[in-house]
């Protein structure tokens, strides 16, 4: 996750840029160079660029649209109000778009991917080819380990020629002042990688029989939960080494790899950091919209493979438990027939086992209120209320939101939000903003590093019999809150 990718205005500025370049013509622009980007062609060629100008028109023109927060009814209105909700909670819509950009919008999620693969592709050769000609100063120029930010912006501008001779001179870049004046590199690899859009979803992976996709696991375990982990940054490989001291039984990721769950992100920001083992039945990952936003090819094909991982719902129990994962990605921030019905059947077998359901999207939150997300909520809720109501599922987990927070029992579940994995996020409020759940815990730690920013962490539920405890651990391996199940 390169700092520039989670900066607003630039990523709607490249957008924006990208969109024109792809719908205009150049004729000082060689069509080798663009190859299938932006040259005159006729047929399918043509209408899959004019998609993905579409695609970019579309997803520029909504992000121009801030989403407001709503309120209890006893805060106050207008101006006034808004300012004093935003200093009481660093919130106003979404909860970390104020700290890095990540809408839930999937073309924004495939140019992130893009502009964070072109970066590191890039940066390679940079670096190379500025060791070549002896460039060492510090502080300008090229990095070896990391570009400036001003370096990165023009990775994807064409750089102007320098004004001065000599290899100091070479290995500065400017941003390009028009629109026409981005990297036709940057265009191919753009358009390659919004052609996701129009793949299609991965095949979903049903059970045959409805015991299918059960997993034993012990009476006396550990079980590590993290949501939101998939970025690779340095908070993600530091809740990953905070993992790794417990040495968990089992690790259970609640989705989310960013940007846009591509093969190179699953790969690089996922597997390689990963903290449990690669062991049939001691890693498992549940899907999301990020992973789904690229059609969900890298997670059914790559994560579920490399954790001997069945399907993307599934149940581990033993004598007195069950953790139930349930895929809310295949369908945004919804369910599935065959899952209720495979629940179903878990549920009503006559065991007196306590269940806890683990999934992305949350049931509910108290901070975070977008009419996509309540209508998701209110989705779940309708698959999932005859058993809420009838106790079943007394406690559950999810991540999506990027925070920490333990409610307090709400429409018939204790609902638990862990997606504070790794993802930059504003410290919330002591008090969730919104009417309805009310809050047990919220972690309101800083960051040492960035002590406007929340810390990021995990849970570790340890199992002993009929008993559990939970523990909220953050990255600096501090026990931040416990409590018992």
């Amino acid at each position: 996750m390169n700092e520039i990718t989670g900066d607003k205005d630039f990523v709607l500025a490249l957008l924006r840029d990208t969109a024109r370049n792809l719908a205009a013509r150049h004729p000082e622009v060689k069509t080798s160079d663009l190859k299938k980007a932006i040259k005159e062609t006729t047929g399918a060629q043509k209408v899959e660029r004019d998609q993905i100008v579409e695609r970019l028109q579309r997803a520029y023109e909504q992000a121009q649209m801030q989403p407001v927060m709503p309120v209890k009814k006893s805060a106050k209105k207008g101006a006034q109000g808004a300012k004093a909700l935003k200093a009481a909670t660093g919130l106003v819509g979404a909860a970390v778009q104020d700290v890095w950009y990540a809408p839930r919008d999937r073309t924004i999620a495939l140019l992130q991917a893009a502009m964070d693969e072109h970066i590191n592709n890039q940066t390679g050769a940079i670096v190379e080819a500025a060791e070549a000609k002896g460039i060492t100063a510090k502080g300008k120029g090229v990095r070896k380990k990391k570009l400036s930010k001003m370096a990165a912006k023009n990775i994807f501008y064409r750089p102007k020629p320098p004004k001065k001779k000599g290899a100091a001179a070479e290995a500065k870049f400017f941003i390009g002042e028009q629109f026409d004046n981005l990297d036709t590199g940057w265009l191919e690899w753009a358009t390659e990688k919004l052609k996701l859009a129009f793949k299609g979803k991965h095949p979903f992976i049903r059970h045959e029989e409805l015991t299918d996709f059960r997993y034993a696991m012990n009476n006396q375990v550990t079980v590590a939960l993290l949501a939101d982990w998939g970025g690779g940054n340095d908070h993600a490989q530091a809740v990953a080494n905070e993992v790794r001291k417990r040495n968990p039984d089992i690790v259970i990721h609640l989705g989310d790899v960013y940007y846009a769950g591509v093969e190179s992100e699953v790969r690089d920001r996922f597997l390689k950091f990963w903290p449990g083992a690669h062991e049939r039945g001691r890693s498992f990952a549940l899907n999301s919209n990020h992973e789904m936003y690229s059609g969900g090819y890298a997670y059914f094909d790559i994560t579920l493979k490399e954790f001997k991982q069945d399907a993307s719902y599934f149940c581990l129990e033993n004598d007195n438990w069950r953790l139930i994962g349930l895929d809310t990605g295949y369908v945004e921030h919804d369910l599935t027939q065959d899952q209720i019905e495979w629940l179903g059947a878990l549920l009503n077998d006559g065991s007196n086992k306590t269940n806890i359901l683990l999934s992305h999207h949350q049931l509910y939150s108290g901070y975070e209120a977008l009419p996509s997300e309540v209508e998701g909520e209110k989705r779940l809720f309708e698959w999932l209320k005859g058993f809420l109501q009838a106790g079943q599922i007394p406690h559950w987990f999810w991540g999506h939101e990027h925070l920490c927070v333990v409610y307090q029992k709400y429409q018939g579940v204790k609902g638990r939000c862990i997606g504070h994995g790794c993802f930059p996020y504003s410290i919330p409020s002591a008090k969730p903003p919104l009417a309805g759940p009310q809050v047990e815990w919220v972690a309101r730690q800083s960051d040492p590093k960035r002590p406007k920013r929340g810390i990021h962490g995990f849970a570790l539920l340890t199992l002993n019999g009929g008993n559990m405890s939970v523990s909220y651990i953050d990255e600096a391996g501090n026990e931040d809150h416990t409590e018992m199940l």
